[in-house]
């Protein structure tokens, strides 16, 4: 038995930072995106498609930075890293909220490093991110349909919809 409770505090211990908590997400700039506020620049000698930005969303288990933004230069060498802290974007949020999930992708999240906020987009689900800026999210929101009202989140934290059906009686149970 303690073998097995060590095994287990091995592999959670191993899946998270100890400080960040456990990471939630990896993506990595669009090479069509422009470089974000936190890094401006790029070192002398270096051309846009030489380095690689990485933005890390953590679950942060305290109340510290939940956000890691690492560039990397030829041959993977970190060149900048810096933290920071992200939220829901949030005239997006309370937008995308009215019919979610269909309005998922496009998503923003605001993202705060030393200071300096970027709008970041996530154009559809996939591991690449691009920086934005609020007329973007206000042309998603603009041209986004008007809300389903047939579809709404309960306050349970299950969807409610005219289609859904009740549960199997033997699954009845599982509720709540």
């Amino acid at each position: 038995m303690r073998i097995i409770t060590g095994l287990l505090f091995l592999v959670l211990f191993s899946a998270c930072s100890p400080i960040r908590g456990l990471l939630e997400s990896d993506f990595t700039l669009s090479p069509a995106s422009r470089l974000p506020v936190w890094y401006p620049t790029l070192p002398t000698g270096y051309q846009r498609e030489d380095v690689t930005i990485e933005l890390r969303y953590y679950s942060p288990l305290f109340d510290v930075d939940d956000t890691v933004l690492i560039v990397k230069g030829k041959h993977g060498r970190t060149l900048f890293e810096a933290t920071g802290r992200s939220t829901n974007h949030p005239q997006y949020w309370e937008w995308a909220q009215h019919d979610w999930p269909a309005r998922a992708h496009p998503g923003y999240v605001n993202v705060t490093i030393n200071g300096a906020t970027e709008v970041i987009e996530h154009k559809k689900m996939e591991p690449i991110f691009y920086i934005s800026d609020e007329a973007e999210v206000q042309r998603t929101i603009n041209a986004g349909e008007p809300p389903n009202p047939a579809l709404k989140f309960a306050p349970s934290g299950r969807w409610d919809a005219p289609s859904a059906r009740p549960l199997a009686p033997r699954y009845a149970s599982w509720r709540n």
